[in-house]
């Protein structure tokens, strides 16, 4: 196959150069995100050996989905920047295959961190399941375009067509990331502010939950809309890898944070598991109905005896607490054995001091 003619050859090297440097660009912030990552998992080793085993597998399948994903991205960086630098022949080479297995562990490592936060909302209440579940549909939806794009570039014959081909997969794809990262975090921050009581401690700890549901959501909805506009925007390039090398990122270290904040959260507000506002739920510990890892219960203080108030000289009021003139009497006569038979104590009556 030969080259381009002269113009086009020219066109395509510039959209070439403009989508591997938003490619570079990608690489580079999610490099720097990663990093953030492996602290947050170290952290969350040291801080929570106690979780339980299906959590530490989940964190180390999130994590390595990343790695191998910033890895991939990296080799294709290395590929078209230096080893085929500005070199004509590689528009006539099939996309190197690091660039389909990007598109394939990238939907994956979004799909390991995003089902966390759907596991929030299905653990509220049963009537925000149907929410959860649309969320993962749309989770799962964009993973299949992106595996769409990652078949083409195999069975494409070089980069050059392959870019001339699906440009709307990655639109749709962000697109669908975008509306199940609003439907999750609409109904966290929905349901905590429906806890709201009136109370100055309960509604400060509920501003709490709300500022922390919305730090780990936030980010990843602008990307996410970063993501769509570019690849709406520049339909036959590859700008919007920009946007979407870091998000895979920040799902994880949004996951992560979700996870290590537990301490410090719990620790400023003193919120129990089993409390009105879900605390557990929202840190994606227990559910309503007892499934989970269950907290343990702080012991409340109870009073077991009964006080008697004194109404008048001649009677007592009886409130239930186990107190009788009967055992004020045998507490007397103990007191009178331990000071000696014959000491004279005085007691003070209705109508004056009198010696028993």
């Amino acid at each position: 196959m030969s080259l381009p003619a002269s113009s086009e050859y020219l066109h395509e090297l510039g959209r070439f150069k403009e989508g591997i440097g938003a490619w570079l660009i990608g690489t580079f912030i999610s490099t720097l995100v990663v990093g953030m990552v492996l602290q947050q998992t170290f952290r969350y080793f040291r801080l929570y050996p106690s979780d339980p085993l299906y959590m530490k597998t989940w964190v180390v399948v999130a994590v390595i989905l990343d790695l191998l994903t910033t890895a991939f991205s990296m080799h294709v960086a290395y590929y078209y920047l230096v080893t085929y630098y500005l070199e004509p022949q590689v528009f006539l080479k099939k996309d190197v295959w690091t660039s389909a297995f990007v598109t394939i562990f990238g939907p994956l490592n979004n799909l390991a961190a995003e089902s966390f936060f759907a596991r929030r909302v299905w653990m509220i209440a049963p009537r925000y399941r149907l929410i959860a579940v649309s969320a993962m549909l749309m989770i799962l939806a964009s993973c299949g375009f992106y595996f769409t794009v990652a078949q083409q570039a195999f069975a494409l014959p070089n980069i050059i067509t392959a870019a001339n081909t699906g440009s709307w997969l990655p639109s749709v794809s962000a697109a669908l990331l975008l509306g199940s990262d609003l439907q999750l975090t609409v109904v966290l921050v929905f349901f905590l502010h429906g806890s709201r009581t009136g109370l100055r401690r309960t509604n400060s700890m509920v501003d709490i939950l709300i500022a922390y549901t919305m730090s780990t959501g936030a980010l990843v909805c602008v990307l996410n809309v970063v993501s769509l506009i570019l690849s709406i925007t520049f339909t036959r390039n590859i700008i919007y890898a920009a946007a979407t090398l870091v998000v895979k990122s920040v799902y994880t270290s949004s996951f992560l944070a979700a996870l290590n904040t537990r301490q410090m959260i719990r620790a400023r507000g003193e919120l129990d598991d089993d409390s009105d506002i879900g605390g557990g739920i929202i840190f994606g510990e227990s559910t309503p109905n007892g499934s989970g890892p269950q907290p343990t219960s702080k012991a409340q203080p109870t009073l077991t005896s009964e006080v008697v108030f004194a109404t008048s000289p001649l009677r007592t009021q009886d409130t239930g607490t186990g107190f009788s003139t009967q055992s004020v009497e045998d507490s007397e006569k103990r007191f009178h054995g331990s000071i000696g038979g014959d000491s004279d104590v005085k007691r003070r009556g209705p109508f004056g001091t009198t010696t028993v």
